[in-house]
């Protein structure tokens, strides 16, 4: 199906339903829906979630994996996996789908939005020297985490990922077996749009910034989801030179290094209005009238 914009007060393009590429790539979808149908119900079978893993964003199972940074790790990490999920987890990452399915995603973050694509691989290539060991879920995507929502009925309740690049991009993946037109719509809900998401259909938001949930689907159907995303604190740490903003902040302190640390701050309130500068316009496109 064609993409469609969706734009703010400024022109900005701020989100992109992309919608369902065809051809060949029908096959990495039916794959992918396959698999998660299968760990979908493997988990199923057990009634509990793993401890400290309910998820806050609705009741269904959801496997996260990739480099995670915050709520008080010291540095970035790579993300613990619950011994109930590390199979799912794993064959999921190795799965030459879903290895496809990541780099389309990454690829059209890329053609839609280049120059914050671009941030996003100058930022996360330092940290990846920096730390050759951490290991981001797809070398085909840019992105350094992902997560398998599960379901078997994966409908998110109102959230806002505020752990993720505030200006970041979070591209989604429905899959599943459901009606689309009687639920599993994405609701945006700043924007009031509620938007048909049909299973195999991609979209771009940017989920820190922008509360979105999803209508509910019918009894016996089921929807899973594939996100990829970029915690914010990723990015801090590499702006501050690989390390944590606590340590930077204990650096400048003291009269010596006044300006410096007016310049630490300074520079951190124009993040945002840079971070937005790199959200392309409708006049960035070469378009065809074709």
């Amino acid at each position: 199906s064609n993409p469609h914009a969706i734009l703010d007060s400024s022109q900005h393009v701020i989100a992109v339903l992309v919608g369902r590429a065809s051809g060949t790539f029908d096959g990495a979808i039916l794959e992918a829906t396959a698999e998660f149908q299968r760990h979908s119900e493997n988990l199923s079978n057990n009634a509990q979630f793993p401890s400290g893993n309910r998820p806050a964003r609705g009741q269904f199972q959801a496997v996260i994996t990739g480099i995670s940074y915050g709520g008080g790790q010291p540095m970035p990490m790579q993300s613990a996996v619950p011994s109930a999920y590390k199979t799912a987890e794993e064959e999921l990452r190795k799965s030459p789908a879903m290895q496809r399915l990541a780099g389309f995603q990454s690829r059209v973050f890329e053609t839609y939005f280049p120059k914050l694509h671009q941030y996003y691989t100058a930022s996360l290539s330092k940290l990846y020297s920096h730390f050759p060991t951490l290991q981001r879920p797809y070398e085909s995507s840019v992105m350094p985490a992902a997560a398998f929502n599960l379901g078997p009925a994966t409908v998110c309740r109102p959230h806002r990922d505020s752990a993720n690049l505030s200006f970041g991009l979070c591209p989604i993946t429905a899959l599943g077996n459901f009606d689309p037109k009687t639920g599993g719509h994405i609701v945006l809900e700043e924007l009031r749009l509620v938007i048909t998401f049909p299973p195999g259909a991609t979209v771009l938001i940017p989920s820190a910034v922008i509360t979105h949930s999803n209508t509910k689907i019918k009894e016996g159907e089921t929807r899973y989801s594939f996100t990829q995303y970029a915690a914010g604190a990723l990015f801090c740490y590499v702006q501050n030179g690989m390390q944590s903003e606590s340590q930077t902040m204990k650096d400048l302190a003291g009269p010596s290094n006044r300006e410096q640390l007016l310049r630490h701050k300074e520079a951190r309130r124009e993040r945002w209005s840079q971070g937005v500068d790199l959200f392309p316009k409708v006049s960035d496109y070469h378009l065809s009238s074709n």
